[in-house]
């Protein structure tokens, strides 16, 4: 290869690095800014709650996470949530939520009766006690909960 070769081709990949990266923190940019929208309820009564990531454990060792398409809804009657297909927990079947303190988000460990967890990423304590105060108050919370519900944590 020539030295003109050799220059095209160096041009080639600075541009490619530079378009890919702008097109990586343009796309995180647009995720955080959904994430960051309060809650919103609709006609029929469920509350869409905006998260920047899902992870549903699947057993011990296994577990699936979405941080791109990740749905949570609350509906009158129990939880709605999409990691990679469309789930549905009864309010009855939740065994616990937890609040997680993390460095860059604020998580929720919902605890389903028959040991499966569903992690929520919010992005900050107000989101994640906003959520709290939206569920009923007989699912049943720790004390880290309570206390970011009732604003004391």
């Amino acid at each position: 290869m020539d030295e003109d070769g050799v220059l095209i081709l160096a041009a080639g990949i600075f541009l490619f690095l530079l378009f890919s990266t702008g097109l990586t923190v343009w796309c995180i940019l647009l995720l955080r800014q959904r994430s960051d929208r309060p809650l919103w309820q609709d006609a029929a009564g469920v509350t869409e709650v905006p998260v920047r990531g899902l992870k549903r454990t699947l057993g011990f060792f296994g577990h699936s996470s979405n941080g791109i398409g990740a749905r949570l809804a609350i509906a009158p009657d129990g939880l709605r949530f999409k990691v990679f297909r469309p789930d549905y927990w009864p309010f009855a079947d939740i065994a616990q939520v937890d609040a997680l303190g993390l460095f860059f988000v604020t998580r929720l460990a919902i605890r389903h009766r028959q040991g499966t967890r569903l992690y929520v990423d919010l992005a900050d304590a107000a989101r994640a006690r906003d959520l709290l105060r939206a569920l009923p108050a007989t699912v049943p919370l720790t004390r880290g909960a309570a206390a970011l519900r009732d604003g004391t944590a």
